[in-house]
């Protein structure tokens, strides 16, 4: 009996670590106001919803290789939380964050991409989402400057 009820106990903790490393790679990204008015939660089921737009790019802090990635545009998120337009603080959730200035996502197709190579990709893989620059049809958008705003593992983003 006893050893009945230990194997249930390791079965049922391994479904509970299974449950919540699930649950940490679906983390939502919060888009907010910095005055607090809206906080929207964009959730991957909310990511499937709004139109997505594909491209070759080349992702900043990797091998260099051009990859396909796919997402919504920057600016469909933002109409999507109920946001005005404005500059964003895109927050990753290990701490890093950077000011996009609302011209270049309203003059730039930038995407916050959740699939590369036609897969979704996880926290550990620098996902739940990822800032992407379509650098490959314009080279002028490589370089140290776009590179800082292409943030990954986006935790947040707050509208000024």
């Amino acid at each position: 009996m006893l050893k009945v009820l230990e194997s249930r106990i390791l079965v049922f903790l391994l479904i509970a670590t299974c449950m919540s490393a699930a649950a940490a790679e679906q983390r939502p990204i919060k888009v907010s106001t910095s005055d607090g008015s809206i906080n929207f939660l964009l959730t991957s089921d909310v990511l499937s919803t709004l139109e997505n737009t594909s491209f070759n790019a080349t992702l900043p802090a990797t091998d260099e290789a051009v990859r396909h990635v796919s997402g919504p545009l920057i600016r469909d998120v933002i109409k999507a939380s109920g946001a005005p337009m404005g500059d964003l603080i895109l927050k990753a959730f290990d701490g890093y964050e950077v000011v996009l200035p609302a011209s270049d996502y309203k003059n730039i197709d930038v995407i916050l991409a959740y699939k590369i190579d036609g897969k979704r990709f996880s926290l550990r893989e620098r996902g739940p989402a990822w800032v992407v620059y379509p650098n490959e049809a314009y080279p002028e958008l490589k370089g140290e400057l776009y590179a800082s705003r292409s943030v990954w593992q986006m935790s947040e983003i707050i509208v000024e």
